[in-house]
């Protein structure tokens, strides 16, 4: 297990949890449950690399799954916003590695990779709603394009509709008195 590989990520939900920006997504008390918690699984993470064996009771896991469980709920009632999405994806990666190498609990893996699905879904989704408005922008452009060359078709056809040299409509479209007289 190496040392380095947990630390960047740490550091970087450390930042998260203090930026200014976080208590428009947490609250105080759930910013300080999610520093308990990865607070904890540092400890874990450190005594492990160092060659010991870390005490992982039913608390900690709890503890840690009950934190993933109510980020969930958090993604799924609030907008995703950048600082969002960053919280949640740092809080897999480091929930993840810890399972993996202390916890191996089957709740917190549910629960990393349920968080996972939810978030790549909705930035699939994301991306789909700009590919669609770009679509419905270049649509509407396409609609609205008229080159030259149709406007002078259509004065074309027109002018020779006023002669009595086209057909006002469609022939296709209504039927001939022949036909009606043949049935």
């Amino acid at each position: 297990m190496d040392n380095n590989t947990y630390k960047p990520n740490i550091e970087k939900l450390r930042d998260i949890l203090t930026h200014p920006q976080i208590t428009t997504v947490f609250n105080h008390q759930v910013v300080g449950r999610f520093s308990q918690v990865i607070s904890g699984m540092e400890q874990d993470i450190k005594i492990k690399t160092d060659g010991g064996n870390p005490e992982v009771t039913e608390e900690k896991t709890k503890s840690v799954s009950e934190s993933l469980n109510l980020l969930l709920k958090i993604v799924m009632e609030k907008p995703i916003t950048p600082i969002l999405r960053d919280v949640t994806n740092e809080m897999i990666i480091l929930s993840a590695y810890w399972n993996e190498n202390v916890g191996q609990d089957m709740r917190v893996r549910e629960a990393c990779h349920a968080l996972r699905r939810f978030i790549d879904y909705h930035l699939s989704m994301m991306d789909l709603i700009q590919l669609s408005k770009s679509l419905l922008r270049k649509m509407e452009q396409f609609q609205n394009f008229s080159p030259p060359s149709f406007e002078l078709s259509r004065h074309y056809l027109k002018s020779l509709q006023e002669m009595g040299c086209a057909p006002e409509e469609n022939p296709e479209a209504k039927p001939k008195e022949e036909d009606h007289k043949k049935k």
